[in-house]
C-alpha cells in the first residue's frame, strides 16, 4: 500500500471542504483524487447511477448516459454545469444525434441545478464522508449499496415523503390515462430531464429482484 502524503485528519478535512460540483471530487486514502458522476431524474428524484473513477471525461459521460438510456429510456433534456466534459463537442454531437437537449446552467449559478446540488450533499453526508476510501472498487461498492437504499427505502421530503421508487410507480399508474406528450413518449417512460447516469442494466435488474424479494419477505406471515 502506497503511503499517503496526507494524514487521516487532513483527508477528512479535504473531503468535507467542497459542497457542490458534478462530478464530485474526493480523495482515496493514498491521496489520489477520484470523481463521482451523479445523475438524477427530475420527475421522481431517483438516482439513475453513480459512477466512480479517477477520470470521467466526455467519453465516459456518454458511455454512462447510453447505459442509462438503454434500461430507462431517453430523456428530453439533460441539465449540466459548465465542466469541460459537459461543454465537449463530443457530448453535444452525441446529444444532437439522439434528439436530446443539453441545457447548461449559467456559470457560477449552481442554484439553477439545485436538485443535483442537494443530492451531492446527501451523497457526501450519508456515505462518502463515512469511510476512508482505499480503492475505486471500494468506493463504487459503497455507492452501489447506498444507491439502492436511497431509491427504494429512504423517504424523500421533496416528493411528499415517499421514496423515488414509489413516486415512479405512482407516476406510471397515473399516466396510463394521460395524453401522450413529448414527441409521443409519455412522461413516465423516461422522456424527462436528467440532471447531468451510470447504472448498468444488470445492476438495475439485480436491484429490482432484491426489491421484490424484500417485499415478499415482508408480506410473508411470521413463522
Amino acid at each position: 500500500m502506497k503511503t499517503s502524503r496526507y494524514t487521516e485528519s487532513q483527508i477528512l478535512a479535504i473531503l468535507r471542504k467542497a459542497e457542490g460540483g458534478v462530478p464530485v471530487a474526493e480523495l482515496c486514502r493514498d491521496g489520489r483524487a477520484f470523481r463521482l458522476l451523479n445523475v438524477l431524474d427530475d420527475f421522481n428524484r431517483e438516482s439513475l447511477g453513480i459512477e466512480v473513477d479517477f477520470s470521467l471525461p466526455a467519453e465516459r459521460v456518454i458511455l454512462s448516459l447510453d447505459r442509462s438510456i438503454e434500461w430507462r429510456g431517453k430523456p428530453g433534456t439533460i441539465r449540466v454545469d459548465n465542466g469541460p466534459e459537459y461543454i465537449s463537442r463530443k457530448l453535444l454531437i452525441w446529444a444532437e444525434k439522439r434528439g436530446i437537449t443539453i441545457q447548461h446552467i449559467q456559470p457560477g449559478q449552481s442554484q439553477q441545478n439545485a436538485y443535483i446540488e442537494r443530492y451531492n450533499r446527501t451523497v457526501r453526508h450519508e456515505w462518502l464522508d463515512q469511510y476512508i476510501i482505499e480503492t475505486i472498487e471500494e468506493a463504487q461498492d459503497h455507492a452501489t449499496q447506498w444507491l439502492w437504499t436511497y431509491n427504494n427505502d429512504r423517504p424523500n421530503m421533496g416528493i411528499g415523503g415517499i421514496t423515488p421508487a414509489q413516486k415512479l410507480k405512482n407516476g406510471r399508474v397515473s399516466s396510463t390515462n394521460a395524453p401522450v406528450k413529448n414527441g409521443g413518449i409519455a412522461p413516465c417512460q423516461g422522456h424527462r430531464p436528467y440532471h447531468n447516469s451510470y447504472h448498468s442494466r444488470k445492476a438495475c435488474e439485480a436491484n429490482r429482484k432484491k426489491s421484490r424479494a424484500n417485499k415478499k419477505a415482508r408480506e410473508s406471515p411470521m413463522k
